[in-house]
């Protein structure tokens, strides 16, 4: 029951991510979102995915970073 509840609280956590990384509208907000990921990871670390995961949000925010920077 206790890996159940982690697997849905990370999910859960991931998909806020993904609205926090697409929300963005400006570098403070990117740089915002950057931390968002770092707490992420620190909080779900302990899981096999966690790394997966972060990795492909630091990647998605950083896509928004330089889609940003060329407006």
């Amino acid at each position: 029951c206790q890996k159940n509840l982690l697997y849905y609280s990370m999910n859960k956590a991931y998909k806020k991510a993904l609205i926090v990384i697409d929300s963005c509208e400006n570098s403070s907000q990117v740089h915002s979102a950057f931390n968002y990921i770092w707490n992420f990871e620190r909080l779900f670390s302990n899981n096999k995915t966690c790394s997966v995961l972060t990795k492909k949000l630091r990647t998605r925010c950083a896509r928004k970073r330089k889609s940003l920077e060329s407006k």
